[in-house]
């Protein structure tokens, strides 16, 4: 395996530039071939500054799982880039293999010292967080809910609660820090992707 310091995880055919791809399926790109709904994923512990799922979350089934695995190829102080779709997003149920949509507040349960959580083996802190919404008839600039993604993102739990069906967002974007009590922190470049 090549000294790379990104995992792209459920990369397909676009894998990140400069990243090791993971994927299920032998894509062109893909660099390691692995179910990864089995753990542990043929990986090192402690090996990745960063891991990005572009639009790959959402395909897997036991998430607690997926991210203790994370924690554990990943060393101290790495981000990761979660790019889904959200719950109101039509991305979310026309894809028949997903198997999850997301809240902006879903990845919240893996914070750390979040009270009700049983996993306290694997620590996260919040970096960002951010709901998109569609632009109109793909003219990315031109989104005709600028004012309701505003309000989604400087309010993000009123959006979800009173207007998220009325206006239904697009897509999520989480970025986490990997918490490892006792381990070296190395700094993650701040030039770092969102996936």
């Amino acid at each position: 395996m090549e000294d790379k310091d990104v995992l792209d995880v459920g990369c397909g055919p676009r894998k990140i530039a400069g990243s090791i791809g993971l994927d299920r399926y032998s894509y062109p790109d893909v660099d390691i071939v692995a179910d990864l709904e089995r753990m542990p994923w043929p990986l090192p512990s402690g090996r990745f500054g960063e891991v990005h799922f572009n639009s790959s979350m959402e395909h897997l089934s036991d998430i607690c799982a997926v991210m203790r695995e994370v924690h554990r190829v990943s060393r101290s102080g790495a981000r990761v880039f979660i790019h889904s779709p959200h719950y109101t997003s039509q991305d979310a149920y026309a894809d028949v293999t997903h198997k999850h949509a997301f809240s902006i507040f879903s990845f919240d349960y893996f914070l750390e010292g979040r009270e009700g959580s049983f996993m306290r083996d694997c620590d996260f802190r919040l970096v960002t967080r951010r709901i998109d919404f569609w632009p109109l008839l793909g003219f990315e600039r031109f989104k005709p809910y600028w004012l309701v993604e505003r309000l989604a993102n400087v309010a993000p739990n009123f959006y979800e609660r009173f207007l998220a069906f009325m206006f239904p967002a697009r897509s999520i974007h989480v970025v986490l820090e990997v918490v490892k009590p006792g381990a070296d922190r190395r700094p993650v470049s701040e030039g770092s992707r969102v996936a």
